[in-house]
């Protein structure tokens, strides 16, 4: 993980430095092949796949450097210099949900690890974060806006159309969102709530792992889909509370907490099933609850 964190970090800032080219699959046009760069603030782009993929992967690399720095006897700087370019990266990808996943998810993950200490830094790194990175800054403030217009609009409905406020900036993403993809899966679950209207039967992307497993399968395939996460923690659960502070443990807390931040992506991303970082999440549950089941404490 953290050599293919290294390479892509490397490309990645050499698509924002150094003019790399980016094949996207973003849109019907970008995904004929063409090899594009990144004009000025541009956000940062996982090849062949896109930002979101990226910020998502950019966790599990960022959390796994955390824990062995945790059980490090002395500062590794290598770590540090990796775990740098990885968190850099989750900042040119201006992810919101990412990056929020990546501070909740690292905070519970030192709570695990005993590192009380280290949380207080973690807040602080996280706030300079945002400050420091116009993209990601800029996205926050377009959704307060939208939230503060959306609750302006409510109070001038009654106001002739002459003295209503100017139209303020809007936070496309979301509204797409809350106006198109959401209200139509909900619409196929009203159909048929139990099974579902079926695979692909909502379009490309709906933009909410739930809402899409539930409209596509109904509540019976949320079920089983959701089982899966719980036997999943279940089995960790008791490597938190009976934490030791070796390799296996570290890997174990590492990786389910970067499932959970996909857990927490996939409120706004369907990360586990339109993402190109579903393979691999899939198969680091699966690495995860091998290192689980032969687990033999020293």
């Amino acid at each position: 993980i953290l050599v293919v964190s290294s390479l892509v970090a490397f490309y990645g800032l050499g698509q924002v430095y150094l003019g790399f080219p980016v094949i996207s699959t973003s849109n019907s046009e970008f995904s004929k092949g063409l090899a594009l760069t990144l004009g000025a603030g541009a956000r940062i782009n996982s090849t062949f796949a896109g930002h979101y993929d990226l910020a998502a992967f950019s966790v599990f690399p960022l959390l796994l450097i955390t824990g062995l720095l945790a059980i490090s006897a002395k500062p590794r700087w290598l770590l540090l210099i990796l775990g740098a370019a990885a968190h850099w990266t989750l900042l040119l990808s201006a992810s919101r949900v990412s990056f929020a996943s990546f501070v909740v998810c690292a905070g519970l993950l030192l709570l695990a690890l005993r590192k009380f200490s280290w949380i207080p830094l973690l807040i602080i790194l996280s706030l300079v974060s945002v400050i420091v990175s116009p993209q990601l800054r800029g996205r926050y403030l377009e959704f307060i806006t939208q939230i503060h217009a959306q609750e302006e609009s409510k109070s001038v409905e009654s106001v002739p159309d002459a003295l209503k406020p100017t139209a303020k900036p809007e936070d496309r993403s979301f509204n797409i969102r809350l106006n198109v993809e959401w209200p139509r899966a909900l619409r196929a679950v009203q159909k048929n709530p139990l099974f579902g209207t079926g695979f692909s039967s909502v379009g490309l992307a709906t933009d909410n792992e739930y809402l899409r497993t539930m409209a596509e399968t109904g509540l019976l395939g949320l079920f089983a889909f959701l089982l899966i996460f719980i036997r999943f923690f279940k089995t960790t659960a008791k490597f938190v509370t009976s934490y030791r502070p070796d390799l296996e443990h570290v890997f174990i807390l590492t990786m389910s907490c970067g499932i959970l931040s996909l857990l927490l992506n996939a409120v706004f991303i369907d990360v586990f099933a339109a993402s190109k970082i579903a393979l691999f999440a899939w198969l680091v549950m699966g690495v995860t609850e091998k290192v689980k089941s032969e687990y033999k404490p020293l």
